[in-house]
């Protein structure tokens, strides 16, 4: 009986199969976390190689920002890869460099916050949903621009003002945007929680029929003490605030125009985001502080360092002069 032919030797491994543990590491860790999650699909060995959670560690920093595996409510989860799948399921709308740009935006405004003004830190309120974005944009009529909707995911700004006298009072001066005062004009801007626009701006245009019929504007800021309002135009990203004129229209814009970009862009950002992250660096650098005004204290506005600050010493007498008009408009 003749013997049977030898079997013929497996075929070699080819392409991401066939290489080293490090090299294959290497590969999915540039192809990105989608690719990655894609490649998991394909064998038993991908998805092995897929499954190492130093990988999705990278992937939670560079797309997310994220040092721990935690969901975007800050509560602890078994690994990094159930971290990025939690955070994409969440924000999976939204375009990851702009998730992590308002995240770290919100990490870093509320450590210097809780640092340094921990009064106005406790008026900070948990991000809204994305169904409650729905119900106000619903209400209002028109879309809100993509930074500001995620401004609002992680975080519903302040406490908002309500008909309590005694509480409106306790927390006047702790406006995150802050103010300024001399003699008895007091200005103390705090930042409005989603339910407070829509009902501040429906009052603003009862109020102002002829001057803002037919714009999408709406009221993100304003000051308990001496009105002092901000206004974002959802149509195209610009934010102004009101002057004293702002009953017949009167405004002036806070934020360069070329700086704001449109949505469709992976970079987009609103006059919004870029005056908040300008606030913050200037508070992160000292360029504004913390003061007293009377027994409370407040974000005060007038600079303490060059360029927007400057003094002289003439016959013994110290003389300060503050530059206020600048693309960081806030009087």
């Amino acid at each position: 009986m003749a013997s049977q032919p030898p079997p013929e030797p497996a075929p070699a491994e080819a392409g991401l199969e066939s290489m080293e543990g490090l090299v294959l590491d290497t590969v999915i860790s540039r192809a990105g976390a989608r690719p990655a999650a894609a490649l998991a699909c394909a064998s038993t060995r991908l998805r092995t190689a897929v499954a190492d959670d130093s990988l999705w560690r990278r992937f939670c920093g560079e797309d997310l920002g994220l040092d721990a595996p935690v969901d975007p409510e800050g509560r602890p989860l078994p690994s990094f890869q159930v971290a990025y799948k939690v955070w994409s399921e969440s924000f999976g709308m939204y375009p990851l460099p702009m998730v992590k740009r308002v995240r770290q935006f919100w990490t870093s405004m509320k450590t210097w916050l809780s640092e340094n003004f921990p009064e106005a830190y406790k008026t900070l309120c948990e991000g809204v949903s994305e169904a409650q974005l729905k119900s106000a944009e619903d209400d209002l009529g028109f879309k809100l621009p993509m930074p500001t909707k995620l401004l609002y995911r992680f975080c519903n700004a302040q406490l908002p003002f309500s008909e309590d006298h005694d509480t409106n009072k306790s927390i006047s001066t702790y406006g995150l945007i802050g103010g300024y005062a001399f003699y008895d004009h007091w200005v103390n801007v705090h930042l409005s929680p989603l339910e407070q626009i829509v009902e501040e701006t429906k009052d603003f245009y009862r109020e102002f029929p002829d001057v803002f019929h037919g714009r999408k504007f709406i009221v993100v800021a304003t000051s308990w003490f001496h009105p002092k309002t901000f206004l974002l135009d959802c149509s195209n990203g610009e934010l102004y605030v009101g002057t004293y004129n702002l009953p017949i229209g009167g405004m002036l814009p806070c934020v360069p125009k070329a700086l704001i970009k449109p949505a469709g862009n992976d970079l987009a950002q609103d006059g919004l985001l870029l005056w908040l992250e300008e606030h913050l660096r200037r508070l992160q650098s000292g360029m504004i502080k913390t003061r007293m005004l009377m027994a409370s204290r407040y974000i005060s506005l007038y600079p303490e360092a060059p360029p927007s600050c400057s003094s002289a010493v003439t016959n013994g007498i110290k003389v300060v002069i503050l530059h206020f008009i600048d693309s960081y408009l806030v009087i």
